[in-house]
């Protein structure tokens, strides 16, 4: 909490807690849910995302949207069984939709992501929604990093967030 209020104090308008272990121990959720509500309780106005990555959170994925956070971070790609739980419930809390894998060098087809983004139309409000990496870019090469950033960018700008 102590670090929360430092950044506040610096002017930090966004704080992003990474949590892959709730892919693999579901059942820390109660610790993970205790730690938030210190951190929000000294947020101030930032914005403060969870991110859960390298699999699927399915089994506490609405247990999740009922945490003190901001924005719901959620692997898509390795935790393809999360997908079918946001179809089926949606979230009024804005998700981060990690489309691109960030573990293998292929590159992802914009419209197709696209399409499949605009599917959850009617459950999660894709103005608020953001687009995303399944996890950081940082186990590809450099290069490759930007290109699927490229890859994001073009499937908002089809989706219709973007120039």
């Amino acid at each position: 909490g102590e670090e929360v209020a430092i950044l506040r104090l610096a002017g930090v308008q966004h704080l992003q807690v990474d949590e892959p272990i709730l892919t693999r121990r579901p059942e820390d959720l109660a610790l993970v849910a205790e730690t938030l509500g210190t951190l929000c309780a000294r947020k101030g106005s930032a914005e403060l995302t969870l991110a859960t990555y390298f699999g699927d959170v399915a089994k506490i994925y609405r247990d999740l949207l009922e945490l003190p956070i901001d924005v719901l971070g959620l692997d898509l790609v390795q935790g393809a069984k999360t997908w079918a739980q946001v179809v089926r419930h949606g979230s009024e809390t804005p998700l981060s939709l990690g489309v691109v894998d960030a573990r293998n060098t292929k590159l992802e087809d914009p419209q197709a992501l696209a399409t499949r983004v605009q599917e959850l139309g009617d459950r999660v409000d894709l103005d608020r929604a953001y687009l995303s990496p399944s996890n950081g870019l940082e186990f590809l090469p450099r290069e490759r990093a930007r290109q699927k950033l490229a890859v994001l960018a073009e499937t908002a700008r089809r989706i219709g967030g973007g120039p």
